[in-house]
């Protein structure tokens, strides 16, 4: 179409070169005409055809469209994490590998002979837990809230919560995570929405994408 109308503009140029001068301004008037269409087709061509390929968008359903350019925009300004990172819980400086899971709506720590104490009238718990070189650090915090949690095989548990402050790459945050005896995983330390939200986007094609160590 674009063509079509390129090659129309082409001989009705030349018209109003070698036509007749009575017929100049009504030439003008359809070269004009004939403009306004051709710069309507070329911005509809742009937007459905080029900039989609341009965006990646190209394998996506038109109606779609506008909700994934708004989506990428967001992501621009997130940093990405692989299926796997390092973090460290800042109390301690416990530095362990962390399994990112954005199924698990809060965080989750390796936490071992749990026991709960009040100290000035608060709850606490005393528990112990291993960085990835097997080192044992024990730990004192007050408890935030006792919540179920189901796993991933529909099973649910009370778990205590308690507040950390840990570094993820170069960023510090502070998170209620949950503790739970993880001996059985691979991973001592889950990273959850509550930490992922706002701040991060996920490629589990990837791995330690802030670090190797």
């Amino acid at each position: 179409m674009l063509r079509i109308y390129l090659t129309l503009f082409i001989f009705l140029t030349g018209c109003s070169i070698l036509g007749p001068q009575k017929n100049s301004q009504e030439l003008e008037g359809q070269m004009q005409s004939l403009r306004k269409e051709i710069n309507a087709d070329v911005k509809k061509l742009i937007r459905s055809e080029l900039l989609p390929e341009l965006k990646g968008l190209n394998y996506v359903p038109k109606d779609l469209r506008k909700n994934q350019i708004k989506a990428k925009k967001s992501a621009v300004q997130k940093i990405v994490l692989g299926r796997i990172e390092w973090v460290t819980i800042g109390s301690k400086n416990m530095r362990l590998k962390a399994r990112v899971d954005s199924g698990a709506q809060t965080s989750s720590l390796h936490a071992e002979n749990i026991i709960e104490k009040t100290i000035d009238g608060k709850r606490y718990v005393q528990f112990e837990s291993f960085d990835s070189k097997k080192n044992k650090f024990i730990f004192l915090e007050e408890v935030i809230k006792r919540s179920t949690v189901r796993n991933s095989d529909g099973m649910t548990s009370k778990r205590y919560v308690i507040k950390v402050k840990l570094t993820l790459g170069t960023k510090e945050h502070e998170i209620s995570v949950n503790l739970n005896n993880r001996e059985d995983l691979k991973y001592n330390f889950l990273i959850g929405r509550n930490l992922l939200m706002g701040n991060y986007i996920v490629d589990v094609s990837q791995s330690r994408l802030l670090g190797r160590k």
